[in-house]
């Protein structure tokens, strides 16, 4: 049964979207490449939310190294890691949907370290002349676009914790394509089926693939098409089925990272007390989920951390961030930044809240920084009840005034 949206034009008029089939798989595959948003990075990372640079669309693979091309996916992206994304198209009244694709997809994936980074490279120059556009330009604008503001100091430490010196001295762009290359080698791809709709039986055997092709990922993405009556406005809606794996595309790896596996990293690692500290603010943030409180993991160069934020007017805002190689980092400068505690008043109660903390004593410079404390600091129990007692203090005022700007 064909489904509708609805739209309220100019006019205040109520029009009727109906669900519209592809008039051919040609016509999806190139609006995925001419609108590569529709892949919907934020809903395969809603942390980090994945951006895409097309490589090419049909891109030969080949059996073998220095073979032949045997084959020809839809496209080739690469994310902002450099992780190669492999999407293929169907619609959903073609009966390859069910199983052809996935054998097919399966091919290309097994094959794709055949790609060296050459190719890759010179496809995606090629695309870009055909396209008249600068390819360096057009990669620079890329990747000038993929640091979030929020994170950009903080993920830059943490780049720079396990770069080597050649990589930290090079340009962007090399730092980019070696990336690709070390993900190519080490497996490291996302394999996306994209249909109009995915048949339950596709998504199954999607979810199993996803759930084993540890450090790939495979994800099902449904892009709908609605259009009026008059056949004058046309809408998209794309939805990734099913959930993406925990961890994967997240951030600088796919290791599926949680609250337990990072604990038990930190016990291995020879830091019992630190784990402790990091396992009894978990347990506690996801008492305050449905009070705004969110956790989210991340791998920034084998350093996994925890974090917690704080829901508020479609925002997250990132408060905490727990490593499990080194301290904890008090995210001050997003508070004072992005936050209701720009106003001096809320900044002074702020200082006040955490300072009630024994063995705290913070002062207004600390703002500009990510406050970094030792787990030592959080060990006893008075200390744990306190810094709780500031984090929710500090969740509930962001909820109860307005954000003074966008984070």
């Amino acid at each position: 049964m064909q489904g509708k949206i609805y739209l309220i034009d100019s006019g205040q008029q109520l029009q009727a979207m109906k669900e519209t089939p592809y008039e051919a798989e040609k016509v999806l595959q190139t609006l995925l490449a001419k609108y590569p948003d529709l892949l919907a990075g934020e809903q395969v990372d809603g942390d980090n939310p994945r951006r895409w640079l097309l490589v090419k669309g049909e891109m030969e693979v080949s059996d073998e190294e220095d073979g032949s091309d045997r084959w020809s996916l839809d496209h080739l992206f690469l994310d902002q890691d450099g992780i190669p994304t492999l999407v293929e198209v169907k619609r959903s009244t073609d009966t390859r949907i069910r199983r052809h694709v996935v054998g097919q997809m399966l091919d290309y994936a097994a094959n794709a370290i055949h790609w060296s980074i050459d190719r890759i490279k010179k496809e995606f120059e090629t695309g870009c002349q055909q396209r008249r556009q600068d390819a360096d330009r057009v990669l620079l604008e890329f990747l000038d676009k993929t640091t979030s503001p929020n994170e950009s100091e903080e993920d830059s430490s943490e780049e720079a914790d396990g770069a080597g010196e050649d990589e930290l001295n090079s340009d962007p762009a090399s730092v980019f394509w070696q990336k690709v290359k070390t993900n190519l080698l080490a497996g490291k791809i996302r394999i996306v089926f994209v249909a109009d709709e995915i048949p339950r039986e596709l998504l199954t055997v999607i979810t199993f693939l996803n759930e084993q092709m540890d450090p790939a990922e495979v994800l099902a993405l449904e892009v709908k098409q609605y259009v009026d009556d008059r056949q004058t406005i046309k809408t998209l809606v794309p939805r990734i089925v099913g959930i993406p794996r925990e961890g994967g595309g997240r951030g600088h790896s796919h290791t599926r990272w949680s609250g337990e596996r990072l604990v038990k990293r930190m016990v291995d690692s020879g830091k019992p007390a630190a784990a402790k500290v990091v396992q009894d603010l978990l347990n506690w943030a996801r008492q305050f989920e449905s009070d705004g409180l969110r956790i989210g993991f991340r791998d920034a160069k084998n350093n996994p951390n925890a974090r917690i934020f704080v829901r508020a007017n479609n925002q997250r805002i990132k408060v905490l961030v727990m490593y499990a190689e080194r301290r904890v980092k008090l995210r001050l400068d997003i508070l004072a930044e992005r936050t209701c505690f720009r106003d001096p008043s809320k900044l002074s109660e702020l200082m006040e809240q955490l300072n009630r903390v024994p063995g705290f004593s913070l002062i207004m410079g600390d703002m500009k920084d990510n406050r970094p404390i030792e787990y030592e600091q959080l060990a006893s129990l008075e200390q744990m009840e306190a810094f709780k007692g500031a984090l929710k203090w500090i969740a509930k005022t962001i909820q109860e005034h307005p954000l003074a700007r966008e984070s």
